[in-house]
């Protein structure tokens, strides 16, 4: 006797008949009133099983009553106790209409409330307490494959967006949520929503990164459990994750692009209840985005719009800060033999953002600390009218600002500024690099990248403490 289309659908989907007893896989009757019928049969009213969610009152003829769920692969959906109280039923027949609804789910009932319940939650709840986490994820097939290659820690959210009352379960259980949703922008929206419900109830929640042609289902399919569960292991914490994410959706070089990141992280932040855990995430944007601090603070206790605009005039200020650090390292390195002697020691000209400064203090540096220079050594290696231009406006520029401070603690706050600001553009670089190889799957240039980024990074704290230490104490 050939397979049934249901058993075929499962087989193409790796469905076994243990795992399928396990959830309590079912089907529903290719028929209007299968269900219906054979209740009446058995003296159930049909009145309780629309009641049940179960059946549909026919509008046109209010005495009867049809089945909700119709040649379909049936989901029970289980209270704590395991007691099936709603079902979602996908379509699984190849000869299926095309409009037709790819999941029909139970309407709210006295025993059902959608944002209650998490899909497989007495199934995973001891692997939960024992592992002090909880996988979170989108589908029904998504639990199903992440239980059968022994990830037994795994839940959804029955098709809904995350509530507090599911938060609120899980927090009965566990202290640390990772969510696994599908890598598309779908999925990346519905985590963001979902980690602002979840520091509601104060978790540690990690995000699990898939390709965005992938989803629980087909990454373990694919990949297998193996690589999944490196992925969990290593999953950053949500906050990295969305900065990493605002970084990449918004040009964040610019003064406005710095803003709409900022303002995108602003539900995250403003939720958070422990307040030295959203200090460290403020501190960690404001490095990211190479702003102060405080400016975020003050977007934070006041969100409307002149405070919107004023962050942008104050990060436009701050951008400006930047160039000048480059412009007035200029005007020492060609005033100062002392300053070039240090530049020659421990500057690298490719931390300066601006090309001609860049070209003009390497003009300076090669000409060494025994040697008198001036403006006019500098005007004489421009190549082109328009450099020479540059340069007057620059000199006029400069004439109009105080005198430097030609300190050694100065300079070298001024060289740490520089420094900073290099390693924070590259990086950011280096994150949309990783990203795109990432998504293309090539493994060994992701690895290349993340490999620089963890060099380039790694005297960001020091280079940090130096700058922050002198703005506080000038």
């Amino acid at each position: 006797m050939p397979p049934t289309p249901a058993a075929q659908y499962l087989s193409r989907r790796k469905i076994d008949a243990p795992l399928a007893q396990r959830f309590g896989l079912g089907l529903s009757a290719d028929a209007w009133s299968g269900l219906t019928g054979a209740a009446r049969s058995a003296g159930f009213d049909t009145a309780g099983l629309a009641g049940a969610g179960l059946a549909i009152q026919n509008t046109q003829s209010p005495g009867r009553y049809y089945d909700r769920f119709r040649n379909r692969l049936i989901f029970p959906i289980a209270d704590t106790m395991g007691r099936p109280v709603a079902f979602g039923g996908r379509v699984y027949a190849p000869n299926a209409a095309p409009d037709e609804p790819k999941y029909v789910n139970s309407p709210e009932t006295l025993l059902y409330r959608k944002g209650q319940l998490l899909y497989a939650l007495h199934l995973a709840k001891d692997a939960i307490v024992r592992e002090k986490r909880a996988l979170l994820m989108e589908g029904y097939m998504d639990v199903i494959r992440a239980h059968q290659n022994g990830l037994t820690a795994a839940v959804a959210s029955c098709g809904t967006a995350l509530t507090i009352e599911q938060a609120q379960a899980l927090k009965k259980l566990c202290g640390q949520v990772v969510f696994v949703y599908d890598g598309d922008e779908a999925g990346q929206n519905a985590m963001l929503r979902g980690c602002e419900i979840l520091l509601e109830c104060e978790f540690d929640i990690r995000i699990v990164a898939l390709p965005k042609d992938h989803d629980p289902d087909s990454f373990l399919l694919k990949h297998g459990a193996e690589k999944f569960a490196d992925m969990i292991g290593t999953a950053p914490d949500f906050f990295t994750f969305f900065l990493d994410g605002a970084c990449r959706r918004y040009d964040t070089r610019t003064p406005t692009g710095k803003v709409q990141a900022a303002d995108f992280l602003m539900p995250l932040l403003s939720r958070m209840k422990n307040p030295i855990a959203r200090q460290a995430y403020t501190r960690q944007e404001a490095e990211r985005l190479e702003i102060d601090d405080a400016l975020i603070m003050q977007q934070l206790n006041n969100r409307a719009g002149p405070a919107m605009n004023r962050l942008k005039e104050q990060i436009e200020n701050q951008a400006s800060a930047e160039h000048k650090g480059e412009k007035m390292l200029l005007r020492l390195a060609v005033e100062s033999p002392e300053v070039r002697a240090q530049l020659a020691k421990r500057f690298d000209l490719v931390w300066v953002r601006n090309p001609s400064l860049r070209s003009w203090l390497g003009t300076c540096i090669s000409m060494g600390a025994h040697e008198n220079i001036s403006w006019d050594d500098l005007f004489a290696s421009c190549a082109t009218e328009d450099e020479r231009g540059s340069l007057r406006a620059l000199i006029i520029e400069l004439d109009e600002w105080e005198p430097p401070n030609t300190s050694v603690r100065a300079i070298a706050h001024t060289l740490a500024r520089i420094e900073l600001n290099y390693r924070r553009r590259i990086s950011r670089e280096l994150v949309r690099q990783i990203d795109q190889f990432y998504q293309a799957g090539d493994e060994q240039e992701t690895l290349a990248c993340t490999r620089s980024l963890d060099e380039t990074a790694k005297p960001v704290p020091a280079l940090g403490r130096q700058y922050f230490i002198r703005r506080q104490n000038p």
